[in-house]
């Protein structure tokens, strides 16, 4: 996966995420370099089952994002594809708050 497209995507699901202490923003950080490890060798439509109508809304949008969480995110991405860090995990966005094959979105495809 190109760095641009890996680094969107992280935005698009961490990039909202609000860390409160020093020690948030380091779990952050780290959540950053697992998801680029796994994502770059996921395919980007087994990630998310659905879209809702206001993830394209203007609250979502990458600008919107504090801070320099996109630049950490860029560095991130970066330093994973060039020391080609992988694991074997895999990442599914789960916008239900339950687990069943009865609802839709709330089991990945794989």
């Amino acid at each position: 996966m190109q760095q641009e497209t890996l680094s969107a995507l992280l935005a698009s699901i961490t990039g909202n995420l609000y860390a409160e202490t020093p020690e948030e923003e380091q779990q952050l950080d780290n959540l950053h370099e697992q998801l680029a490890q796994t994502l770059q060798h996921q395919n980007v439509d087994t990630t998310v089952n659905r879209r809702f109508n206001f993830e394209s809304s203007d609250f979502f949008f990458t600008q919107n994002i504090k801070g320099n969480r996109l630049q950490k995110i860029d560095e991130k991405v970066r330093m994973v594809l060039e020391n080609k860090l992988t694991n074997d995990l895999q990442v599914f966005v789960r916008d239900t708050p339950i687990r069943s094959s009865q609802i839709a979105g709330s089991i990945p495809a794989w």
